[in-house]
């Protein structure tokens, strides 16, 4: 067996993809077999796996937060059940009907299945440890995925619903989180022993799948594309690629005096519109969350015309599941589509659209009911920050300028923000906002009654930016609010951008000649589409690189990563220092490192362990009183900074007080330093050149121990 590390990622992610389709076919198909409005047993053989994934990817998270809550295997065992079922249909359909033949299978599907694969290969290659010697270089992606694959460690250790793996005062603290998405990533971490951290990676690949099949079914569905529909369904999926002119500003970052290259393009913007790339690979659960509310969108759809009131309140609970389930992934995509159902809503009883409001109302409280166990959770006491608090969106560039000459007042920089916005909107959205403006210019002109699915696009887009315009989120630093409510409007533009470049590419002279440009000339958009590609190609090979390059001294590094010259060989030590614990201590086991250091990643992608203090503040914003958090931060500083020279029963002491096994320490932390302190007086358990663990207090618990973290309490 290899011990390098990039082969074991590679075939540990091939492997937890290939069990993730234990969970993200079956249920989304069965699920449509029982809403008649669909109809998915005359679908194709492609629309119905389109579909199977759709639904899947959409309803798993939901399936099992709720019947995880009993256990796990619950969840599980119900889902390899519903595998069984849809095998033994499968086979039936094709001792029926027979093998498709290949021969017969469309160019269109052949570009579908190229765009699957190319979509896995970016999701293994930009994202996993690359090991060159005995460095380690993690992808950007890392940041964010570092307290993800925490949770999921949790969600697989504790159930639902999963404590806050960063805080353990002296008992279980839930997660204060939008944790669907991360129980269904904990689903093959229980049945297979995956790695957390790949089922987090491996989750992204499933999510792309997802959100390639939404794209040519709401162009058929709801934009009712029937001309050359596989063709645009195709550009669509290609428009993935497209962001906005975010390139433009990144450039002259790194060519001003500072020379800053961030360690990911979005971040020259505090509130980024983030591209489809960005979002897949740094946040699938609310790429996940749009999924699942547009999937429920569909459902609705299908129904609101031919079909009894029976198949109608069918497709309205189904849908409100599927909503429910966009809750429990993003709370953020969740209210930027509950204020455009609102105002569908009410549309609907200005236009007497008596289908639609029954349709709404329906859904709207199945969603509700199925989320109030969550719900709980998520406004438990303590919760700190406005979860949507009134804002103008800001560009932190603009007001440092302002200060820069004196025009600090905060009424002047309000004024500055609103004049703003469209400059910002337009280096954001690049292409898809000037797609905007020309259906906005075509829908103004047009003399029919708009269609109802073009009113209610526009309820969408309109949401997106009124929330993401005025409102913030501060729960926690980052206004995750605005970054993740403007998806719905993302992909409505994408929708409307992909015939637009159909026709423009390849229509007829006549089709081409009804294409209005005054909104901007061909050559300008032509632009502008180039840099969008141009700049998701430079996020993803940025986010590779700049581990390696920012170690050989090129960039300049965030506070929270060693210095050059040591990222990659610290990675390594800790990975391996890991691996070696994980294989001596039970799952049970509290293992304690520095909360306040610096270089805290390793920690949180690799241990996979209950910490009492994994960082500062205990990680409260997540769940947990932060009050008890100062006095236990203190005495944790005692033992990593100002040792008692072989004072071991005062250390044993502590570690019992605190109900910590192991302590972790590495060579960042002063305490490393004091050659008479615990760090060299005691064995460890394992050692390297840059970290040692040891036990402490009454020692690692037998794996036979009752596991005090396996009985949650809240």
């Amino acid at each position: 067996m290899t011990n390098n590390y990039t082969v074991l990622d590679l075939i540990g992610i091939g492997e937890t993809i290939a069990t993730f389709s234990l969970f993200f076919i079956a249920p989304g198909y069965l699920f449509g077999l029982l809403i008649p409005s669909l109809r998915l047993r005359e679908k194709s053989p492609l629309e119905k796996t389109l579909w199977a994934v759709l639904l899947s990817v959409s309803l798993t998270p939901l399936i099992a937060s709720l019947l995880g809550r009993i256990s796990l295997w619950v969840a599980i065992g119900t889902m390899l059940a519903m595998d069984a079922v849809f095998l033994v249909i499968l086979f039936r359909g094709l001792l029926r009907q027979g093998f498709p033949k290949l021969s017969r299978v469309r160019r269109s599907t052949w570009a579908a299945w190229i765009i699957v694969i190319a979509w896995t290969l970016a999701t293994v290659g930009t994202q996993v440890d690359w090991q060159i010697g005995h460095k380690l270089y993690w992808s950007s992606t890392t940041f964010d995925h570092s307290v993800r694959t925490a949770f999921v460690g949790s969600a697989a250790r504790t159930g639902v619903p999963p404590q806050n793996p960063f805080y353990y005062p002296g008992h279980p603290v839930g997660l204060r989180y939008y944790y669907f998405w991360i129980v269904a990533c904990a689903l093959p971490v229980k049945l297979a022993g995956a790695d957390p951290r790949l089922a987090m990676l491996a989750s992204t690949a499933w999510c792309g799948y997802a959100l390639l099949a939404l794209i040519p079914l709401m162009l058929k569905l709801f934009c009712e594309e029937k001309y050359r529909l596989r063709r645009r369904s195709i550009l669509g999926m290609g428009l993935l690629l497209v962001t906005g002119l975010d390139l433009i500003p990144t450039l002259v970052f790194r060519l001003s005096a500072m020379h800053n290259v961030f360690a990911d393009m979005e971040w020259w913007d505090g509130n980024q519109i983030t591209s489809w790339l960005d979002s897949l690979m740094f946040v699938p659960h609310h790429v996940a969350g749009l999924i699942a509310c547009m999937a429920g969108l569909l459902v609705l759809w299908s129904a609101r015309e031919g079909y009894s009131t029976r198949d109608k309140m069918i497709a309205a609970s189904a849908a409100g599941a599927l909503f429910a389930s966009t809750a429990g992934s993003s709370v953020y995509v969740a209210l930027a589509f509950g204020v455009a159902m609102v105002m569908w809503y009410l549309l609907a009883l200005l236009g007497r659209w008596h289908t639609d409001r029954l349709l709404i109302i329906v859904s709207g409280t199945v969603a509700v009911i199925l989320s109030i166990p969550y719900l709980h959770e998520l406004l438990a006491a303590g919760a700190g920050g406005g979860f949507a608090v009134i804002a103008i969106r800001e560009f932190r560039g603009l007001h440092e300028m302002m200060w820069h000459y004196g025009l600090g007042q905060e009424w002047v920089n309000t004024i500055a923000s609103i004049l703003f916005l469209p400059m910002l909107y337009l280096l954001e959205l690049g292409f898809f906002m000037i797609v905007m403006l020309m259906r906005a210019k075509q829908d103004w002109r047009s003399r029919l009654p708009l269609p109802r699915r073009e009113i209610v696009a526009w309820t969408m887009i309109a949401s997106s930016f009124l929330l993401g315009s005025f409102l913030k989120s501060d729960t926690i630093s980052v206004n995750d609010l605005g970054f993740r409510c403007f998806l719905p409007a993302q992909l409505i533009l994408l929708l409307w951008a992909a015939p637009l470049v159909d026709t423009w590419w390849f229509g007829s002279k006549k089709e081409q000649k009804e294409l209005r440009f005054d909104v901007v000339r061909p050559r300008v958009l032509t632009l502008m589409l180039v840099l969008g590609v141009y700049a998701t190609i430079y996020q993803a090979v940025n986010n590779r690189v700049f581990m390696y390059f920012g170690d050989h001294g090129a960039y300049t590094m965030p506070s929270f990563i060693p210095p050059p010259g040591q990222i990659g060989e610290k990675a390594y030590e800790i990975r391996s220092l890991y691996q070696k614990l994980d294989a001596q201590i039970p799952t049970n086991a509290i293992v304690q490192h520095n909360p306040v250091t610096k270089n805290y990643i390793g920690n949180l992608l690799y241990a996979d362990r209950q910490a009492m203090a994994a960082i500062v503040v205990c990680g409260s914003q997540f769940g947990g009183d932060p009050i008890p958090c100062y006095n236990r931060e203190l005495e944790l500083n005692q033992i990593f900074s100002h040792p008692k020279p072989s004072d071991t029963e005062t250390l044993d002491a502590t570690c019992r007080e605190l109900h910590i096994n192991v302590l972790v320490v590495k060579s960042g932390d002063e305490v490393w330093w004091h050659k008479h302190s615990w760090v060299w007086t005691r064995k460890p358990l394992v050692a390297n050149r840059d970290a040692r663990a040891i036990a402490c207090g009454d020692g690692v618990p037998s794996p036979n121990e009752s596991a005090r973290l396996n009985t949650t309490s809240h």
